[in-house]
């Protein structure tokens, strides 16, 4: 079956097209992108796409372009290069999710009350939590005046509030100097960068749901996950 999707993802690539493609390779501070567009207009991806953490060459996921979006199946994977997740975009499905989580437990207003309820699916992100962690463990940093100030630990926490209509993330820092919190919030957008959400869902219907990543600790200028 999955090798049935990718097929038809490839074909359907080919004959939406019927154009030669070119390969492109975009870098950033920390990713390395390549992907396919098409010959006549560079604008349009269409076909091949890999993405790849540029230290260690890691490969962080892969699928296919159309028209400059998504299709069929896509996968996203960990630091020892096994599949953490894979999802059809053409059908809007998880095929496999292999991530830990116990994140599957949402609070909604049912009957006027706040009520604890179990997701079905809960949110999924639609990028390698790899990727996230490489970017946050290399950028965060434990600021010089709180350390001068004699503070030899600190942490932070992500809330990430997933809903249909976007997604939003929010920083708990352990100590409520500005700057650090200023600077969790810089480390948090570039790691989420260009990432997408799928909302959970109850009864059929998606949610809103804050999911809360793992805790991340800096202790002197070292950072612990």
């Amino acid at each position: 079956m999955k090798l049935y999707l990718t097929i038809g993802a490839l074909l359907l690539v080919s004959c939406a097209f019927g154009q030669s493609l070119k390969t492109v390779k975009s870098k950033s501070r920390y990713l390395l992108e390549q992907y396919e567009v098409r010959a006549d207009n560079d604008t349009l991806r269409a076909g091949n796409y890999r993405k790849y953490l540029r230290d260690g060459n890691v490969l962080l996921e892969e699928g296919n372009y159309a028209n400059n979006r998504r299709i069929g199946v896509w996968t996203f994977y960990d630091n020892k290069g096994a599949p953490e997740l894979i999802y059809n975009y053409s059908t809007g499905q998880v095929v496999e999710n292999h991530r830990f989580t116990a994140d599957s437990l949402g609070v909604i207003q049912l009957d006027g009350k706040a009520t604890v309820v179990r997701l079905t699916p809960p949110p999924t992100l639609l990028a390698s939590m790899y990727q996230v962690s490489a970017i946050l463990l290399r950028e965060s940093r434990f600021p010089v005046q709180l350390m001068q100030a004699g503070l030899r630990e600190l942490s932070y926490k992500i809330a990430a509030t997933v809903s249909p209509s976007g997604t939003h993330y929010r920083v708990i820092a352990s100590n409520s100097d500005k700057k650090f919190t200023q600077d969790a919030k810089k480390w948090t957008a570039l790691a989420f960068k260009d990432t997408q959400w799928v909302p959970g869902s109850y009864a059929g219907q998606p949610t809103t749901i804050m999911y809360m990543l793992p805790e991340i600790v800096l202790v002197g200028s070292s950072v612990i996950r």
